[in-house]
């Protein structure tokens, strides 16, 4: 079987086509996930405070139980 190194022009476009899709993924993807890793880090920021909170607490219960405060 001979076959020229010619493409028709509807496979040209089809491959065209499925390059620009295979783009849009892939940028679609990399917004995702920068957009996901800033909501951990915003979501880490809430969990420092928390625990910041939590600790004061604690050791105020603590000072209290142990008469220092």
């Amino acid at each position: 079987v001979v076959e020229t190194g010619l493409e028709n022009p509807h496979e040209v476009l089809a491959r065209n086509a499925l390059h620009a899709a295979g783009l849009v993924e892939v940028a679609a993807e990399l917004l995702l996930e920068y957009t996901v890793d800033e909501l951990g880090l915003l979501l880490l920021t809430k969990l420092a405070a928390v625990l910041a909170l939590l600790t004061t607490a604690l050791l105020g219960l603590l000072l209290g139980f142990l008469g220092i405060a």
